[in-house]
């Protein structure tokens, strides 16, 4: 294992950890969930604005709101060294959108936890792009609890299919 890889784990495991480090980039026979760039911006923002993308959401984004949480996310990468990947899939998209890991920003039963998510563009769904990207993530992650918003049937779905029971949010 290397030393990014080995500090990468260390943080990973240590979700209170708040020193700076070298993001992890993590690799699939598919995939590679990156750092954001400059250049993902838009195509973020365009994802962000469409309702299909934000059905499980309480509305769209603007394009600041949009610009607002990609610049949280990559903080947040750069913080800790992992986070909401950017997804890209090389000679297919660019940016797909995000996967990765989490600290939450509410408060649930089951907190503290760190959560795995994402959000793809509509034309990387049922590609099975979400499911790949977790596996790769929870590699960094021995212990992930989730929740799911009442309604919110692909994702549970999803979560299932990496072996996981839900825990319910309102």
């Amino acid at each position: 294992m290397s030393n990014q890889t080995e500090q990468s784990a260390h943080e990973a495991s240590n979700p209170d950890a708040t020193h700076l480090c070298r993001p992890v980039e993590l690799r699939t026979p598919r995939l590679l969930l990156r750092q954001w760039k400059d250049d993902d911006l838009e195509a973020w923002a365009t994802m962000n604005a469409d309702p299909a993308v934000r059905r499980f959401f309480p509305s769209v984004h603007t394009h600041i709101e949009a610009l607002g949480e990609a610049g949280r996310i990559r903080a947040s990468i750069t913080q800790r060294g992992w986070g909401m990947w950017a997804v890209e899939v090389p000679g297919v998209h660019t940016f797909a959108g995000f996967v990765g890991l989490n600290i939450p920003g509410y408060e649930a039963p089951w907190m503290p936890a760190v959560e795995i998510g994402w959000r793809l563009a509509p034309a990387a769904w049922h590609q099975g792009y979400a499911t790949e990207g977790a596996a790769a993530a929870l590699l960094l992650r021995s212990t992930v609890r989730f929740g799911n918003k009442t309604g919110n049937v692909p994702k549970a779905g999803w979560n299932r299919s990496l072996g996981f029971r839900c825990a319910r949010t309102p």
